[in-house]
Parts: structure tokens; sequence; C-alpha cells
């Protein structure tokens, strides 16, 4: 499917905005994580934080 062309409901006059706006935020939201990096962690530090936590 081209992603231009828009999916309607109403015999192609009105493009599915609710459908555009979830694809726009999905795609910002992935975009967010990408240019975040990435982060250096131990599973088994983490435990330990978290038992010390309780």
């Amino acid at each position: 499917m081209d992603k231009n062309t828009k999916t309607s409901t109403d015999n192609g006059k009105q493009p599915n905005t609710d459908k555009d706006t979830k694809l726009k935020t999905l795609q910002s939201l992935i975009q967010e994580g990408i240019d975040s990096g990435e982060v250096e962690y131990s599973y088994d530090e983490l435990m330990k934080e978290m038992d010390g936590e309780f």
C-alpha cells in the first residue's frame, strides 16, 4: 500500500484522520526511541537494586 494513499469512511471524500494520526504518533515515538541512543545496564544489578528498594 502506498504511504500516501488515504483510506476513507465516506466514499473517498474524507480521509481516515484517526488512522493517520495514530500512524504519525507511532512514527514519532519510534524515532524518539532511536534518537535516545543505547543504554548500558546489567540485569543482575537491576535486580539487586530492586531487591534493595523492597
